[in-house]
């Protein structure tokens, strides 16, 4: 039943209501809801850990292709952080100099 049907309802009507069985409806029903809610969230958070993953992953063999193409760079094979990002940027925008 919708809440605009209770408002119309008459004293006697709302007085027999079954109450028990609506608000047992209505707790099975958020706890649907809830348990939907936290089904996603496991499921968004278990995509973003692979993710993070994959990142790492790329971030390390990205730092070991640097620095075997170039000793001189002074970074970690292992690294798998923001240096990694920073010192890939910088060979790609000295590539694209020469290159032009």
């Amino acid at each position: 039943m919708d809440k605009d049907a209770i408002t119309t309802m008459s004293l006697q009507e709302l007085s027999d209501f079954p109450l028990d069985d609506f608000f047992d409806n209505y707790e099975q029903g958020l706890r649907r809801l809830v348990s939907n809610f936290q089904v996603e969230a496991a499921c968004r958070k278990e995509e973003s850990d692979e993710a993070r993953e994959k990142l790492i992953s790329i971030r390390k063999l990205i730092a070991k292709l640097l620095k075997t193409t170039n000793e001189d760079f002074d970074i970690d094979p292992e690294e798998c952080g923001d240096q990694v990002d920073e010192l890939l940027e910088a060979c790609v925008r000295q590539a694209t100099l020469q290159a032009s």
